[in-house]
């Protein structure tokens, strides 16, 4: 992730690596609300 984010800055962008990065930022957010909310994770 740290290396599409780079490469991404540095102007290589593409629609795959919008939709890699959106991915990525849709399973953080769902991580990060769900042990905010001290739910249990089943996946």
């Amino acid at each position: 992730m740290l290396h599409l984010a780079e490469s991404m800055r540095d102007g290589f962008t593409d629609l795959e690596s919008c939709l890699t990065m959106l991915k990525y930022a849709r399973v953080m957010d769902f991580v990060l609300t769900t042990l905010a909310s001290r739910r249990e994770i089943a996946p």
